[in-house]
């Protein structure tokens, strides 16, 4: 997201590979984790249709993972991720579809009521 698409090759190799190294509960957190970055990175390289597939693919992983006990929950949902990118999109009424979805899961927080109210307000600015 900070438009420094080597950097972000680079990181997605590391992610690639330490994927690669695990099993189990930390693959799949590794996977959302993959899957959310080649989402923003497709979407850099104006893939759109790419990047919204894997963002996707990242909030439904993340949707059907349990937490593990004794880690905190995720700094930014994969879901609020997808929402935003909607939103970058213009596509407001898909994101206040997504971020809705993420606060059933992930009430109160901050970026998730910021973000709806960005897409509440977008989809009220093109009503006729």
């Amino acid at each position: 997201r900070s438009g420094d698409l080597a950097t972000a090759r680079d990181a997605m190799a590391r992610l690639d590979a330490l994927h690669q190294s695990l099993t189990g509960y930390w693959a799949d957190q590794v996977e959302i984790q993959r899957l959310g970055a080649s989402a923003w990175l497709a979407h850099a390289e104006k893939k759109d249709d790419d990047a919204l597939r894997l963002a996707r693919e990242a909030s439904d992983l993340e949707a059907r993972t349990d937490k593990h006990p004794v880690t905190p929950g995720a700094i930014v949902p994969a879901r609020e991720l997808l929402a935003e990118m909607l939103l970058e999109l213009g596509r407001p009424a898909d994101a206040l579809a997504e971020v809705n979805r993420a606060l059933t899961t992930a009430p109160n927080r901050h970026n998730a009521l910021w973000l709806r109210t960005q897409a509440q307000t977008r989809v009220a600015s093109r009503a006729p």
